[in-house]
């Protein structure tokens, strides 16, 4: 299948690990300097079809080539210069820091046999990298203290240094809060805009629909559907891929599509009828509580204030030692609806 402007192209692609099959006869080209998103259910064979490009994992048959050339019979070291791949759970043992993590992206562009340490030029395209990703605050770190979320963006970081023209990611938002997940899209985005191809698997739909300009399928390791999001993320396509109904909504301020996903036994509630309406909240006039939640008698004065040891609500809490625990009527005080 192929789509516009190509430079990536896949031909009947074939992975086997372990005596199963896990990408299957997969044939699509992808068009350069755009962001193409591979989607699927868990197991669809995702990653292995981002590390199979790469040159991760053996080919059991097929191609893929860049522009022309078999990009698996180049040399690792021409290859390492023309794409990276940021993978999911990237770990090491090493007690690197993080600059010297993002620093072996520069490895490809460097002689084999290396004197006097990183050249200027190496050290700004370092730094600018972990700008880029927004890990510069934490360079001086060991790898290993970090968060997931953090070692997704110094994995970003090291890819970038590698200034590759294929870029591939897999699932790059996985441990991210939501303001990183929109930072990394918009810099998806950004990058592709500025001439590299960005070859991305992701979970979320909204996220495919907002950033990419075309999406592949893979269900069961076989290619089921390619092209723009548009006409690809139907709800037929959605409930055949993953067994679940899908809403397309617009998001009110970029009018990219949101998927509003339902399992296929969820209905709508009733609607409620107009004299049956709920009432309006009114204030408080009185108080909830006709005691204090606080006796400051129970404090136990060798513990600072604020301490969860604090006596609740008078007989709230029963002491045991040094130990308080809660009695029927203070957990029912806490738990019960306001």
């Amino acid at each position: 299948m192929a789509l516009a402007h190509d430079e990536l192209t896949v031909e009947g692609l074939t992975v086997e690990l372990g005596g199963a099959s896990i990408v299957r006869q997969v044939s699509v080209s992808l068009p350069a300097r755009a962001v193409i998103g591979v989607i699927g259910p868990n197991g669809a064979g995702k990653s292995t079809f981002l590390r199979s490009i790469a040159g991760v994992v053996p080919v059991t048959a097929g191609s893929v080539s860049w522009e022309g050339e078999d990009l698996l019979r180049m040399s690792s070291r021409r290859r390492a210069r023309l794409l990276a791949l940021v993978e999911q759970n990237a770990h090491t043992e090493e007690q690197l820091t993080v600059r010297e993590v993002v620093e072996l992206g520069r490895v490809p562009h460097q002689p084999v046999f290396r004197f006097g340490g990183s050249t200027p030029e190496d050290l700004s395209r370092v730094t600018r990298a972990m700008d880029i990703a927004e890990c510069s605050q934490f360079s001086e770190r060991r790898y290993t203290t970090l968060s997931g979320g953090q070692r997704q963006r110094v994995g970003l970081a090291r890819a970038l240094a590698q200034e590759p023209r294929l870029l591939l990611l897999d699932e790059p938002t996985n441990h991210l809060d939501p303001h990183a997940e929109l930072s990394i899209l918009r810099l998806l985005r950004t990058l592709a805009d500025e001439g590299t191809t960005v070859v991305t698997a992701l979970h979320d739909l909204s996220h495919a629909g907002r950033v990419c300009d075309a999406v592949i399928v893979l269900r069961d390791g076989a290619l089921h559907a390619a092209g723009d999001p548009v006409s690809v993320l139907t709800p037929d396509t959605i409930r055949r891929v993953y067994g679940v109904d899908a809403d397309v909504l617009r998001h009110p301020r970029t009018s990219a599509p949101v998927f509003a996903l339902s399992l296929p036994d969820e209905s709508p509630p009733d609607e409620c009828p107009p004299d049956e309406a709920l009432p309006e909240a009114s204030p408080r006039d009185e108080p909830l509580l006709d005691e204090p939640l606080l006796d400051e008698s129970l404090l136990d004065e060798s513990l600072p204030a604020g301490s969860l040891a604090a006596g609740v609500g008078g007989q709230g809490m029963r002491s045991s030692g040094r130990t308080f625990v809660p009695n029927a009527s203070s957990h029912a005080r806490w738990s019960s609806p306001t």
